[in-house]
């Protein structure tokens, strides 16, 4: 897949050196030399010194062949101006980031297909970490109306022993809760109903926005 990210930020890079060791042909497109000269270290992806607001610097970067297009600069409105170009390059996937939520019809006017809030990203993954430490979000599902999340199982924990269908039995089960697969010494193992949940899993689950607060009583 041909990715062009536009901005070398923390984000950019960050994403930069994940699509690339993943094997994804990568673009980064970054106004700032020193932090072009920072993504050539830290990820091996091909990067383009230029104004990204210019169609042609995008040109350079492959925009007529690329499969998705990343804008990530610090401000929202150099953003929309590069869904744009996108736009008018016919990119089948834009995915922006967006700083100030006024901002979201703009996006999708201008093209984007997917808007993912900076504050919101944060919000999410510090209250996670402060009320259900044992809980890493993986993903955001539907704008934000569901999480994939990997919940670690304690010692000690109520549902070591039980069953899938035992503990989608209990009273408490949220309704909005889905047991994917476990992770087990290294190992993913698909859930069924007669899988038992043991203490040191990594249970991958697949939660409504509104019950992920109550993930952790249900470990605990």
């Amino acid at each position: 897949m041909h990715v062009i990210i536009v901005g070398a930020g923390l984000l950019g890079r960050k994403l930069a050196k994940g699509l690339a060791e993943n094997g994804h042909d990568v673009v980064v497109v970054e106004e700032d030399h020193q932090q072009c000269e920072d993504v050539r270290a830290e990820s091996g992806a091909l990067v383009i010194n230029g104004s990204p607001e210019r169609p042609a610097v995008l040109e350079e970067a492959g925009i007529d062949r690329a499969d998705t297009l990343v804008a990530v600069l610090p401000k929202d409105l150099e953003n929309v101006a590069v869904c744009v170009i996108g736009k008018r390059y016919k990119v089948p996937k834009i995915v922006a980031k967006i700083v100030d939520p006024d901002y979201d019809e703009v996006f999708r006017l201008a093209g984007a297909h997917h808007v993912e809030g900076w504050a919101d990203i944060l919000y999410n993954e510090m209250m996670l970490e402060i009320e259900e430490p044992t809980v890493r979000r993986v993903a955001s599902l539907a704008r934000g109306e569901a999480e994939l999340l990997i919940v670690k199982v304690p010692e000690g924990s109520s549902i070591t022993g039980k069953s899938v269908s035992e503990l989608a039995a209990q009273d408490d089960f949220p309704e909005g809760f889905l047991f994917v697969a476990v992770i087990r010494e290294g190992k993913v193992i698909i859930t069924h109903g007669k899988t038992k949940i043991q203490a040191g899993d990594d249970v991958v689950v697949v939660a409504t926005a509104e019950d992920v607060p109550r993930i952790g009583k249900l470990v605990g």
